[in-house]
């Protein structure tokens, strides 16, 4: 039988690791039961499909990670949590699908260099991407990646979140918006940064973004990197409080106070 069709259902248990042995395939089943895949339970693996129980509950960090054949990834409602890297570096993973609300914070790196990913719908429930301290965004080297919607309820886009997604042109932030960390868009395509009221800092947010020609900022943002608006070529016009006003040379050089239309309310 040819790995194309060969399938592998894991024994009956509630915990998964790495000291479970499994057969090379194409296919990865889980049978009920299943509650937690541990930390690296199935690391550099080359199975293209995986299928998840009903009542997981945990999936462990990189525990998913580098399996490069993997192309499709169906979560079920269960989840509560999902470990950092946890899906990183699967370079022939395309979609992944929520089926529940949960879980409310996906950890850094978790689909870090997914670098055919296209397609990916948050589930309701997501308040974080990532965290400070995270050495890896959620979404780092997602060069696929297009678009993205964040729920109602979103809070929190931690430190690269989406830096290096190179094709992402499009995405939402929501009023419940707070912070938004360093380097978080870098290097994307995004053309257009609003933020709403209540968020504080940018910070380093879009480097290297080639295609950003508009920013606009709430009165709440009370932090700006040194420079922050050099560098985008085809930045013509930021909004942004007017406490900035009086030492806008600090933000920006001579060339883009030239080309660029700062407005301050």
């Amino acid at each position: 039988m040819g790995r194309d069709r060969k399938e592998f259902v894991l024994p009956p248990k509630e915990v998964i690791g790495t000291g479970d042995a499994f057969e090379e395939c194409a296919r990865l089943v889980f049978p009920k039961g299943v509650k937690v895949i541990e930390n690296f339970a199935f690391l550099g693996q080359t199975f293209e499909e995986v299928v998840f129980p009903a009542g997981l509950e945990s999936i462990g960090a990189g525990a998913f990670e580098a399996c490069e054949s993997l192309k499709s990834v169906v979560l079920p409602k269960s989840l509560e949590n999902l470990g950092e890297n946890a899906f990183g570096q699967c370079t022939a993973l395309k979609s992944v699908t929520f089926e529940g609300e949960g879980p409310a914070i996906i950890e850094g790196g978790t689909f870090c260099g997914c670098t055919s990913l296209e397609t990916i719908e948050l589930p309701q429930k997501v308040q974080a991407l990532g965290s400070e301290l995270a050495f890896d965004g959620v979404f780092e080297g997602c060069c696929s990646l297009k678009e993205i919607a964040l729920p109602k309820g979103f809070q929190w886009i931690n430190p690269g979140t989406f830096s290096g997604c190179t094709s992402l042109e499009k995405i939402n932030f929501p009023e419940t918006l707070i912070g938004i960390g360093e380097n978080a868009l870098a290097y994307t395509a995004v053309r257009e940064i609003v933020l709403p009221e209540g968020v504080t800092d940018f910070y380093g947010v879009a480097t290297g973004c080639k295609n950003l020609w508009r920013i606009v900022l709430p009165s709440t943002v009370k932090t700006l990197s040194y420079m922050g608006f050099g560098g985008l070529e085809k930045l013509r016009e930021v909004i942004l409080p007017r406490h900035f006003e009086k030492d806008l040379a600090l933000y920006a050089d001579e060339e883009t106070r030239a080309r660029v239309h700062f407005i301050f309310i």
